[in-house]
């Protein structure tokens, strides 16, 4: 692919908006701090251009959309960027590392699956269509063209240039690669939302007013209001969510003291008395869960003859990451 048209530059603009928004979002709840992720350039990308950017090694985390738009999106990453974001994440100070390990990578992915679902659900909104992607893989390699060969198979692919800077830790960029597919299939989402006729409405006749008599004069007499009628066809835009609607839902909480696994016939041979070990040992904190996720930790106390549960702390995102899997 050599140039975009003006549909297609439009169509990577809007996706950079949404993916700069998603991002900050998830990225700053993770790691509790604010992340600075700006669009500087969204273009048809050489991979010569990622090349020069003299990485040691280069992270890609692919997924593909499977509903509502077509096509796969890439976040092309520098694996020291990548590592110092996954460490602070699962508690660490930031530091960097030469390689994503097994926890590593499926932290990328849980966090990339993140920022996807929040930009997915603002696409269904943007376009009135629904989308889903599928999850996220992860790969990395010492040769970034080699790498983006294998996944995008382009010399040159649609992409968004993203400038990325965080504390004094990180001050460098992400590229954003979608395939030509994908490019498509948004552009032509976008313009069958942009081509939805307008709704057209149809007056009645307002009701005709007496006139007075030439002799008296007399008050105006009020005017039938227009009755406005939708034209066929039409259908009402969504109405704005509100999240106070969803305060009322109530979810199941459990708390955890411990877990384990039993053969079926040690289950079988169960009795009266019979001891079974859980895998934590008495000082250990007691799990809660909110909807089956990890939300907090505490201990068991006793409150007028009932017993209840005292938070000592809540979950850090290195344990709602790992309760995501």
């Amino acid at each position: 692919m050599n140039s975009l048209n003006t549909e297609q530059t439009e169509t990577l603009g809007i996706l950079a908006e949404v993916i700069a928004d998603s991002s900050f979002t998830v990225l700053s709840m993770l790691l509790g701090r604010d992340i600075d992720l700006m669009p500087t350039r969204s273009d048809v990308i050489p991979q010569q251009e990622v090349e020069e950017l003299n990485w040691q090694k280069t992270v890609i985390a692919k997924a593909t959309f499977t509903k509502g738009i077509e096509g796969q999106i890439y976040f092309v990453f520098n694996m020291e960027d990548v590592t110092k974001i996954i460490d602070l994440m699962l508690g660490g100070e930031g530091e960097p590392a030469e390689e994503l390990n097994e926890d590593s990578s499926d932290a990328l992915s849980e966090t990339i699956n993140q920022i996807l679902g929040a930009t997915s659900q603002t696409l269904t909104e943007r376009i009135e269509l629904s989308v889903s992607v599928g999850q996220a893989e992860v790969d990395s390699s010492e040769d970034p063209v080699t790498l983006i060969q294998n996944h995008i198979a382009s010399e040159s692919f649609p992409g968004i240039d993203f400038t990325m800077g965080l504390d004094d830790l990180i001050n460098s960029k992400m590229v954003l690669a979608i395939n030509e597919t994908m490019l498509n299939s948004l552009t032509e989402a976008l313009n069958r939302k942009d081509e939805t006729p307008p709704a057209a409405f149809e007056a009645n006749s307002p009701a005709e007013t007496p006139q007075p008599a030439a002799s008296t004069v007399a008050a105006p007499q009020p005017t039938a209001a227009p009755v406005s009628t939708p034209a066929p066809g039409f259908t009402a835009p969504p109405e704005i969510k509100n999240i106070d609607l969803l305060m009322d839902i109530e979810l199941p909480i459990l708390i955890q003291i411990g877990k384990t696994e039993l053969l079926l016939q040690d289950i079988l041979k169960l009795t009266p008395g019979a001891i079974i070990e859980l895998n934590k040992a008495t000082e250990d904190p007691i799990d809660m869960l909110v909807n089956d996720k990890l939300v907090a930790r505490g201990e068991v106390v006793v409150v007028e003859g009932n017993f209840a549960f005292r938070i000592t702390e809540i979950a850090s995102p290195a344990d709602r990451i790992q309760s995501l899997r």
